[in-house]
């Protein structure tokens, strides 16, 4: 059995750096980073998951998690798990719901600093780690309440359990490995070991050491994932055995040759998100990840090719960049696409860049000394010729626009704190302070991403809706209906902030499994498109919940007062239509009317 060669045995190392200290203050900075990032409002996808958990918490349903009140079948469970737990724990504040996020985030910045320790030293991994955490995409996008980002720690931990079983091939690490796959798995479904085994099979394919796989104990290891999501997966089924057609054929399978089915994109799609992957050190990271895989991978393929000219294999800097490069293609050849699937490669793209920073630090090169400070000029150059641009952005986007100038001087600040430490920084390092000037640009990121926080109620962050339910709540009386428009049907913020089930009136968006499942019995198959349910097209009319235009405007006109949300734009054909509409309250683009007179 070969091993991955390595540096210094960990717990060996001298100095601070090797220390449970280091450790320690890394783990520490960490959490308060990403609690400092928390520190914002809720986005869009992020009520979804809120209001699931508040559900879960409160009704007690742990096998079936709901959204606005209905079945919900699009992910597994654990994300939902850990969601209600945290707000029975930790209450409901951003941070505390939040709370998994931040400690998946906190655990792939230790997880970096042990896989560069493993591969480098502790001082190399503290490095990788802080490049990392210095990150304004992984601070942004990992503290995101998604399933993204419990499911990226669990994929890079499996990565790094790999490697400990390298060193060790007897040791309880495989085991880890297995167990890391399979909470994966109850995270996200399948697509974690399409992503570690297509990395680790090529890396050992591009090892010579395919033979390896048997010391994996695939079979055992198998078993293991069945463990942990079998029980889970037979209860769902008892409930409904439809779940398994939907979620692991149609949102898995079907995705992976079928854009419709989620977002789909093209093939060049995740091109920007990697090159903003170590953003503020946008162009010293690509050419850092790009050197690092060229190096790792093509001495690899020469030798396989029987070339004497390859040079000699670096067994660590090629898994790494397996674990970069191979999961990329992967992601890029599916059809259903979305930035946040790359957050798992970011500890990895982190380490490839820390290591040519590590390899070229007592003689920098001119990209090591300058590209920071190129790009800072960019973006200044940028800033200045925004201002006029903004008279010709389209009109789609004129909302944002009307944000940037109306706050003019917060945008400037927020600017300002992330180009100036960039200029400043990119000097240190043009004179080859290159540690120092890092940090000082790392820092800046970190201001601007405060900044910028501070700015998302004027960004269009979804909490329109939930400051109108406010009021709502404070004048409906008692059994008088809201009713959620099509449009504003996938604003969970309603929901959360209502207490209770709106009726929906159009189409259910990704609410339309749930209604379907409530009313048709489980032998029934599923529509092809579940997320129209509810309009004049594909109406379902034994579920009392979803109204038409023909039922909504007949209660509309009945004796009792309704509420409805919707976007401002419905109410023109509204009242062309012969709807009585009165306004209660508007914001933005969301607005409440009710069918009766206000007092």
């Amino acid at each position: 059995m070969h091993s991955i060669p390595t540096g210094r045995a960990e717990g060996d190392e001298p100095g601070f750096a090797g220390s449970r200290r280091a450790q320690t203050a890394l783990v520490v900075a960490a959490a308060v980073l990403f609690a400092a990032v928390s520190q914002r409002p809720l986005s869009h996808s992020e009520f979804r998951y809120v209001e699931a958990g508040a559900e879960m918490a409160r009704g007690g349903d742990w096998i079936v998690p709901h959204l606005s009140y209905v079945p919900y079948f699009e992910k597994p469970i654990l994300t939902y798990w850990l969601e209600a737990a945290s707000q029975i724990a930790l209450g409901t504040g951003r941070i505390a719901v939040r709370a998994p996020s931040i400690l998946a985030c906190v655990a792939m910045v230790w997880t970096t600093f042990a896989i560069g320790r493993h591969l480098r030293g502790a001082a190399f991994g503290l490095g990788a780690a802080a490049l990392l955490a210095s990150s304004a995409v992984f601070q942004e996008m990992g503290t995101a309440i998604l399933t993204d980002a419990p499911f990226s720690a669990f994929l890079v931990f499996a990565w790094y359990a790999f490697l400990r079983h390298e060193r060790a091939p007897a040791s309880v690490w495989i085991w880890a490995f297995w167990t890391s796959l399979g909470l994966a798995f109850l995270t996200k479904g399948p697509l974690g070991l399409a992503l570690v085994g297509s990395s680790v099979g090529a890396y050992l394919v591009l090892a010579g050491r395919l033979r390896d796989c048997l010391s994996m104990r695939l079979v055992r290891g198998a078993l293991v994932i069945v463990a942990i999501n079998l029980p889970w997966t037979v209860l769902v089924w008892q409930r409904d055995p439809r779940f398994l057609e939907f979620f692991y054929v149609r949102q898995n399978f079907q995705a992976l040759y079928d854009g419709s089915v989620n977002h789909s994109g093209p093939v060049y799609f995740y091109v920007p998100y990697l090159l903003a992957g170590l953003f503020p050190f946008a162009l010293l990271g690509a050419w850092g990840i790009c050197v690092g895989t060229w190096t790792g991978i093509a001495p690899a393929v020469g030798r396989m090719l029987g070339r004497a000219d390859g040079g000699p294999v670096d067994e660590g800097r090629l898994y790494v960049a397996c674990a970069v490069l191979v999961p990329l293609l992967f992601l890029s050849a599916a059809a259903s696409k979305l930035g946040t699937y790359v957050l798992p490669l970011l500890p990895a793209m982190a380490i490839l860049a820390a290591a040519y920073v590590a390899d070229h630090l007592a003689k920098p090169t001119p990209v090591l000394r300058y590209a920071t400070v190129a790009l800072a000029a960019v973006l200044l150059v940028g800033a200045f010729a925004l201002w006029p641009a903004l008279d010709h952005v389209p009109i789609r986007y004129a909302g944002a626009v009307a944000v940037i100038r109306s706050r003019p001087f917060a945008i400037a600040f927020a600017a300002g704190a992330l180009i100036l430490p960039m200029l400043a920084g990119g000097v240190a390092m043009a004179r080859g302070r290159i540690v120092a000037g890092m940090a000082v640009v790392g820092a800046g990121a970190f201001a601007c991403v405060l900044a910028v926080n501070s700015l998302a109620p004027s960004f269009g962050a979804e909490e329109e809706a939930a400051d109108l339910v406010v009021s709502l709540n404070g004048t409906r009386a008692a059994g008088e209906r809201v009713v959620v428009s099509g449009p504003c049907a996938d604003d969970y913020a309603i929901a959360l902030t209502l207490g209770e089930r709106p009726f929906i009136w159009g189409k259910t968006s990704e609410l339309g499994m749930g209604h379907f499942t409530e009313v048709t019995p489980t032998s029934a198959p599923f529509p092809d498109d579940v997320y129209k349910l509810g309009d004049e097209q594909h109406p379902l009319p034994q579920n009392h919940w979803l109204l038409d235009r023909r039922s909504f405007k007949r209660e509309w006109h009945g004796p009792a007062r309704m509420w409805l949300v919707c976007r401002v734009e419905d109410l023109e054909w509204m009242r062309s239509d012969g709807f009585d509409v009165h306004a209660f309250a508007e914001k933005n683009e969301t607005t409440i009317v009710t069918n009766r007179p206000l007092p």
